[in-house]
């Protein structure tokens, strides 16, 4: 529900200032005034990454992301080329977290997508069947609770007997996305 603020200035008259539910307010007085200072509580990023990565036959490969669509709460750390699968939880609460990938067509084989916390636990995973004649397209979401500085990453995995690249499908692929939601 929102909260409604009843201010009364000087001259007598009221107006009312209706703040929305997830907004964060800082109120701060100063002698007679009351500065009101509303932020969103959104806490989002999504990432692509504008290349391919080579996908070895029966090796799990952590997924690079290069670019950020947006970023509210600083989690992409693409400023470090060491880091760029993790997003990264600045604050800790409850996640959506979801991932959409692509493999290149061919015909042999299992494909799967998987979603990683803190690089070991694996929090979702997808198997597909190889598609010979399209990209095999993939997208797996979960839930997760983290902690501050806790990070997810995208993982893949083939079976075709030898290497397979990444496909790009349009603005919608490859991503990763995360957002808060508790």
């Amino acid at each position: 529900a929102n909260a409604i603020l009843r201010l009364t200035p000087s001259s007598g008259s009221a107006d009312d200032l209706t703040i929305i539910a997830g907004t964060n307010i800082t109120l701060t007085p100063s002698g007679d005034n009351l500065t009101i200072d509303a932020a969103s509580s959104d806490i989002s990023v999504r990432v692509t990454d504008a290349g391919t990565q080579s996908i070895a036959n029966s090796s799990l490969t952590t997924i690079d992301f290069d670019t950020s669509y947006y970023d509210t709460d600083a989690m992409h750390t693409h400023d470090n080329a060491c880091e760029d699968h993790k997003l990264v939880a600045k604050t800790a609460g409850k996640y959506i977290i979801t991932s959409q990938q692509s493999f290149s067509s061919n015909s042999s084989g299992r494909r799967y997508l998987g979603v990683r916390q803190c690089g070991s636990t694996l929090l979702a995973v997808q198997e597909f069947n190889a598609n010979s004649a399209n990209a095999t397209r993939m997208q797996v979401t979960t839930q997760a609770c983290l902690q501050a500085c806790e990070y997810v990453c995208t993982v893949m995995f083939q079976t075709s007997g030898g290497t397979l690249t990444t496909a790009k499908c349009g603005e919608g692929e490859p991503l990763f996305a995360m957002m808060k939601v508790g």
